[in-house]
């Protein structure tokens, strides 16, 4: 079994072996109905002009927080795949490198 789920605008693909479906669609109704909750975690830093006349550096006193990172889920699609034109020109590029190098 095969879905693809989007994360704060990520997607990812979420794959489980033949026979294992049984633990992954109770996991997607879980998240789906807000029973499990999955949340990203941000770093974020403090705003640098607290710290202009004090000798210590803003980065040094980042903080984490939680954010939402609302789910969905939706039918893995396939991959987009390299156009014809970007494989010729890709080709073209190669062997023009392999005839610099000889």
């Amino acid at each position: 079994m095969k879905t693809q789920i989007e994360l704060s605008g990520d997607n990812f693909i979420i794959e489980c072996q033949e026979g294992y479906s049984d633990i992954l669609t109770p996991f997607i109704a879980a998240v789906s109905t807000g029973s499990v909750t999955i949340k990203r975690i941000r770093t974020r830093y403090p705003d640098s002009k607290l710290f202009e006349d004090i000798p210590e550096h803003d980065y040094q006193h980042s903080y984490e927080v939680l954010e939402e990172a609302r789910p969905t889920f939706a039918s893995a699609k396939p991959l987009k795949g390299k156009s014809e034109l970007l494989t010729k020109l890709e080709a073209k590029a190669k062997a023009a490198s392999k005839k610099e190098a000889a």
